[in-house]
């Protein structure tokens, strides 16, 4: 198992669950410095968690905020697990000509998956309100594990102002453990110093070493060796020695990122019939509002990313287009909020706006595009080349003044919206350049998440995705890695 995030973690732990001998050789390696876990200059500046050395991003070397370490971005996501919509699977309803035929339906459709999105749940211990309706979005038959502490004042006047304008705001699923979680107001970016907040690595992988599942950190896949239909061995150079080795086994299983899944089949020279492999690169455009409020909000002091509401989630009525949920995000700590506004600011002066501010992001989904893609340079280094389209940046303009209304009407004192549209702006949840069908022609994995044309090569992370979906994909990874690890284990005996 190569990778060890959402969708390599959980694939690996369920594995090592139903007997399997696995080993997971992750290329990061874990942060023990006490002073680094929360430290705001080192993780979302320095970004001493990210990729190392930084791909190229247009051109330009960049350090995307993606978890290169153990549990991977999971080790540093705002913990919303939150359930895609039935409609998600079929995605050529929303949008129809814009998408060519063959992906109009995803090769699974909600209701196969659905098992596997509780178990999910249940496993990275998700907190949350089974009965509270999120329009759109599939819901849960029965009650979640784990209660969400109480709404904090200013949530309850939001959501009562939401309501109001004829909106059904929801509770956010959290994958935190709130009998240990201290309420740090900037949860996501950050590693949590308690463990409380859920990751692949403390929930899928911790649990199972030395019970059938092997670790080897700061371990980089070099190469994948194959000869037809199966594959061999993988090289791998340990980062810290410099030693090489090779490994041989049965199954093989990749999930590096959406990034670094591509970039490793594209060095092994895996044959793609589909020309698909690294392309269809997606990211969700970032649509934010900051709501401005005149007394404490608290967001300085504790967490309140409490709040959602999808039911613009298919279109608005003057919006008759696809966009996404909404959600609160934590306030921004004071060099970050710097930087954002190109200025130095005091201490003082950068807390006092965390004081009446908060925030709330629309997640877009944005449609797949070929030249989106990930490649390699002559030297075999990471290159990506992408940019939104014109009809996902239309989109988000209109959503960014519908969010902005909505805000104002449920009582903020003000709103002010962006859209995140420039190529660098917004890297976070990657999908989509490995994605599944069932045809080999389109797609570089069949429904099973195995490389058309190879017997024992799987993908497990979000690179599966064919389209980016309106929510985070965070659960919907975890729980295909689930379904996968089943099929795989259902068919053991063509691993021998």
């Amino acid at each position: 198992m190569i990778g060890s995030g959402a969708g390599g973690g959980t694939f690996a732990g369920e594995l090592a669950a139903r007997g399997w001998r696995v080993l997971l050789v992750e290329r990061g390696r874990s942060i023990v410095d006490p002073a680094v876990l929360q430290d705001e200059r080192a993780m979302l500046e320095r970004r001493v968690a990210s990729e190392d050395p930084p791909p190229s991003i247009n051109g330009r070397p960049m350090r995307p905020v993606v978890g290169s370490l153990p549990g991977g971005s999971t080790a540093l996501f705002g913990a919303v697990m939150m359930r895609p919509a039935p409609a998600d699977f079929a995605p050529g309803q929303s949008y129809g000509s814009r998408l060519p035929d063959w992906l109009a339906r995803w090769p699974i459709d909600y209701a196969e998956l659905e098992p596997y999105l509780e178990r999910a749940e249940d496993l990275y211990g998700v907190a949350g309100d089974a009965h509270a309706s999120a329009p759109h979005l599939g819901r849960r038959r029965i009650p979640y594990k784990s209660a969400l502490p109480d709404l904090e004042p200013v949530n309850t006047r939001i959501a009562g102002g939401l309501v109001r304008t004829g909106l059904r705001p929801f509770r956010l699923p959290l994958a935190i453990d709130f009998d240990r979680c201290r309420r740090c107001p900037g949860c996501p970016g950050l590693l949590c110093p308690h463990e409380a907040r859920a990751s692949s690595w403390n929930r899928a992988v911790a649990p199972r070493r030395n019970a059938g599942l092997e670790v080897w950190e700061d371990c980089e896949a070099t190469r994948i060796e194959f000869t037809g239909r199966r594959v061999r061995a993988v090289r791998l150079a340990m980062r810290a020695s410099g030693e090489r080795r090779r490994v041989t086994a049965g199954l093989f299983a990749v999930s590096a990122g959406a990034i670094g899944s591509p970039a490793l089949l594209l060095r092994s020279e895996v044959p793609d019939a589909s020309d698909q492999l690294g392309r269809n690169h997606m990211c969700h455009l970032g649509v934010l509002a900051v709501a401005a409020f005149g007394r404490s909000t608290g967001a300085r002091h504790r967490l309140v990313k409490q709040l959602g509401w999808s039911d613009h989630y298919l279109g608005a009525p003057d919006l008759p287009a696809k966009l996404g949920v909404v959600q609160q995000i934590p306030i921004p700590g004071p060099r970050s909020i710097g930087r954002q506004l190109g200025v130095p600011l005091p201490t003082a002066m950068a807390d006092a706006l965390r004081d009446r501010l908060l925030l709330f992001a629309g997640t877009l989904e944005d449609l797949p595009a070929p030249e989106n893609r990930v490649g390699l340079d002559a030297f075999g280094n990471v290159r990506l080349t992408r940019r939104f389209r014109a009809y996902d940046l239309e989109r988000g303009r209109r959503w960014a003044r519908l969010l902005g209304r909505t805000l104002r009407r449920a009582g903020v004192a003000g709103a002010f919206t962006h859209v995140a549209g420039r190529a660098h702006d917004h890297l976070a949840h990657q999908v989509g350049t490995c994605r599944f069908g069932n045809d080999p022609r389109h797609a570089v994995l069949d429904r099973d998440c195995r490389v058309h044309g190879f017997d024992n090569l799987h993908v497990v992370d979000g690179s599966f995705l064919p389209t980016s979906l309106g929510v985070g994909p965070a659960l919907t990874i975890a729980a295909n890695a689930l379904r996968v690890a089943e099929r795989v284990d259902g068919g053991r005996s063509d691993h021998a």
